[in-house]
């Protein structure tokens, strides 16, 4: 980046390469990059990742008493020149009944073809059943049933969600193209997920 391209890495650059080689098991390579980086590596993740639920429930507080708000995950797509907006286990929106019914067959029918939900995904102090639930209300979800009830059948689905999705929700939604034979597209805040019922692509863009 700086002596092709004269670009700077930020701390987000960093961040990006100590993800990948944690994920490839290369956790020499990542401890030697944090330690050989120009910047002060910052905390990225809370407590709840780990299990440490009392931990997270004082970061929380702290972060309450300092009036600092977690920006909350939610989707948005366009159906019929109006812009519906979702958030995880939104029950605001006029055909709320309908999408929840809607998901709810969703997942049924997904299932049948392979879906296990992972509620290590979850990161909620939650007993399974209150973590599978979770899962399947998360924004982009709710937004894929409703479009699913409100758009023609062959139609590509596109929803938009200011969070990275997560990997579940990624396995869901593949699965639901292919179940309900539309194309797919999340565009989450780094990434293009295009999914129809032959593939699956990832497109690594923008803010890695």
């Amino acid at each position: 980046m700086s002596k092709d391209f004269g670009i700077k890495p930020l701390i987000q650059h960093y961040g990006c390469m100590v993800d990948l080689y944690a994920r490839a098991e290369f956790i020499g390579n990542a401890t030697d990059l944090i330690k050989s980086m120009p910047i002060a590596p910052g905390g990225r993740i809370l407590y709840a990742k780990r299990g440490r639920w009392d931990d997270a429930k004082n970061v929380r507080e702290v972060m309450k008493s300092k009036g600092i708000k977690k920006t909350p995950g939610c989707s948005l797509m366009e159906v019929d020149g109006i812009v519906h907006e979702f958030f995880m286990g939104d029950k605001s929106h006029p055909k709320t009944n309908e999408i929840h019914s809607k998901l709810e067959e969703i997942m049924n029918e997904i299932k049948w073809v392979g879906y296990v939900g992972s509620t290590r995904e979850v990161a909620l102090d939650l007993d399974e059943e209150g973590k599978e639930h979770a899962l399947y209300v998360h924004s982009e979800r709710l937004a894929i049933a409703f479009c699913l009830l409100s758009t023609s059948h062959g139609l590509p689905i596109r929803v938009v969600k200011n969070l990275r999705i997560c990997a579940d929700c990624h396995v869901a939604v593949k699965l639901m193209s292919q179940v309900y034979n539309r194309e797919i597209i999340v565009r989450d805040r780094s990434r293009f997920h295009h999914l129809n019922m032959v593939f699956a692509l990832v497109m690594i863009i923008g803010d890695l």
